[in-house]
């Protein structure tokens, strides 16, 4: 794991994830920040380009993944940020790569988006259900939120939980488990099928 400051990457065996701070100038979420003098900082953007670069021209190719405090999307109780959004993208773009998972927290609760990407489905997914009392969020049923960039809400719950991600050379797995489900299953699991890009 490489750590230059508060963003990271974490290499596992068939995943990478990089973490991104996106509390630096606090809401609704930037990667920007700002120094001791009050200078515009941008070395974590800096950092997050040259970092997908070269995972893209790694030959070794694993998941990638992408996680910050701040949703790029949210229905419910804190809204999401079109600035980081477009921060992550533009650095995506010039590396020529797209993530396969995109997670994030801020809001109290569940929320499951799907963003198509360069011909791939990607999930976007809001788990902020550990500790403060769940925030309401609207039903989603695949509605379009944002027609520019192709995503729609799939899923939504209000309740504490947690995710859980099972990784392999094919697929991503990712479970959402409320607190003491009354059926003893996940309230939802979906797969990312890695050499295809969509998401079932």
């Amino acid at each position: 794991m490489t750590q230059p400051g508060v963003y990271w990457l974490l290499d596992a065996p068939f995943m990478r994830v990089i973490g991104l701070y996106s509390n630096r100038l606090e809401n609704p979420g930037y990667l920007e920040g700002r120094d001791a003098k009050g200078k515009v900082d941008q070395s974590q953007i800096t950092w997050l380009q040259r970092t997908l670069s070269s995972i893209a021209s790694d030959p070794e190719k694993k998941a990638l993944v992408i996680a910050t405090h701040h949703p790029p999307y949210s229905q419910g109780g804190h809204s999401g940020s079109t600035e980081m959004s477009a921060t992550i993208d533009a650095a995506c773009a010039a590396a020529a790569i797209t993530p396969d998972l995109f997670l994030s927290g801020h809001a109290h609760n569940y929320q499951r988006y799907t963003r198509r990407i360069n011909q791939k489905q990607v999930p976007y997914i809001v788990a902020g259900t550990g500790g403060i009392s769940p925030q309401e969020v609207p039903a989603a049923s695949g509605q379009v939120v944002d027609p520019v960039n192709h995503v729609t809400f799939d899923a939504a719950h209000e309740s504490y939980g947690y995710l859980l991600l099972s990784v392999s050379k094919s697929k991503i797995k990712i479970e959402f488990w409320v607190l003491n489900p009354p059926d003893h299953k996940a309230f939802e699991t979906i797969a990312v099928d890695l050499s295809t890009g969509t998401v079932s």
